[in-house]
């Protein structure tokens, strides 16, 4: 029998927006609000709305130490903002900290609160409009995106800076300049010329593509074969070695997810159909040493590995058991390192 207070997610929703005219498009809390309208109608419960009593956001990027750049001035309480949009009132408001890793941290969060009955049922929201905003900048415009809706923003996690001053001196501090080290220490650690590695990328990023081609909200739903991504050419040069633009992520998106959480005695007060219920079996939550430079090795994550042990504990569970993967994926160094910490068979 299912504990009364166990965590369970019953709804989900993702848009993606892909506009030319800056002036058209939908502000970030917009996006949210359509991702959000989504999830609920996905749980096939009415007017869900009504018994929302906590709201989650991920941070934004233009948040996280880009706010101060034109055409985005930041928004106050993006949790309020959107509750205010949805019409949602009285609803605690969190907001996440940066960080790739903040979508599951939320999730984790918010399930401890459930397990604690320390709320009712909560959305869990997140978006991204840098593509607008990237098109704005260059065409010189103004969105008068931002505002200040009031109320209380509980910040959760903590802000510091991402790389000490001798790091950030030397260019060891945006993402797409501190991936490609990890990558380097791995080919390293492989005894891989650079043509053979060139290749195990390609290779071990082409199925990426695949997925993304038949996706609806894919960015670029483009397969690529392994050649095309790892092959140096003109339109795919390299960007941080030994990555090609083709291995980089990008943050010019416009794209917004939402979930809905609840425990499962409320699920089932409400009549949540039971094929709609996806169970959170275990969790964890682990950071690596923070600054790069001070880290012992580069080419493994011990963090990842522990992470990993915890979670599956929690879940009695065995990594052969999992049929499914999903790895954080923005960059390929990442995905190995995930790979090779939870011993996923390549």
């Amino acid at each position: 029998m299912i504990e009364s207070k166990t965590p369970v997610l019953v709804g989900c929703g993702q848009v993606t927006q892909k506009i030319n005219n800056p002036m058209e498009a939908k502000d970030p809390i917009e996006l949210m609000k359509d991702a959000s309208e989504i999830a609920l109608e996905d749980t096939t419960i009415a007017d869900l709305s009504s018994h929302i009593d906590s709201i989650f956001t991920v941070r934004f990027v233009f948040d996280s130490g880009a706010g101060r750049r034109p055409p985005f001035s930041i928004y106050k309480n993006p949790p309020k903002s959107l509750a205010d949009r949805l019409n949602i009132k009285d609803a605690k408001t969190f907001y996440g900290p940066t960080g790739g890793n903040t979508p599951q941290y939320l999730i984790n969060i918010t399930a401890e609160k459930i397990t604690k009955g320390e709320l009712d049922v909560a959305l869990l929201s997140g978006a991204e409009c840098f593509s607008t905003m990237r098109k704005a900048s260059r065409m010189e415009l103004k969105t008068g995106w931002g505002e200040d809706p009031g109320g209380n923003r509980i910040d959760l996690g903590y802000e510091k800076l991402g790389g000490t001053e001798n790091e950030m001196k030397h260019g060891i501090l945006l993402p797409v300049n501190v991936y490609p080290l990890f990558e380097n220490s791995i080919r390293g650690e492989k005894g891989h010329s650079v043509e053979k590695h060139l290749q195990y990328l390609g290779d071990l990023m082409e199925p990426f593509t695949k997925v993304a081609k038949g996706h609806p909200n894919a960015w670029f739903p483009t397969h690529r074969s392994s050649k095309e991504i790892s092959e140096v050419t003109r339109a795919n040069r390299f960007i941080g070695f030994p990555y090609t633009k083709y291995m980089n992520a990008i943050m010019e998106v416009d794209q917004a997810a939402s979930i809905i959480m609840m425990s499962e005695e409320r699920a089932n007060s409400l009549g949540v159909p039971k094929e709609k219920r996806v169970y959170l079996h275990g969790c964890a939550d682990i950071n690596e040493v923070w600054n790069v430079t001070e880290r012992p090795e580069l080419h493994t994550s011990k963090a990842i590995n522990l992470m990993g042990k915890k979670a599956l504990k929690m879940a009695k569970w065995d990594i052969n058991e999992i049929s499914f993967f999903d790895l954080y994926s923005c960059f390929p160094s990442m995905v190995e390192l995930g790979r090779d910490a939870l011993n996923i068979s390549s």
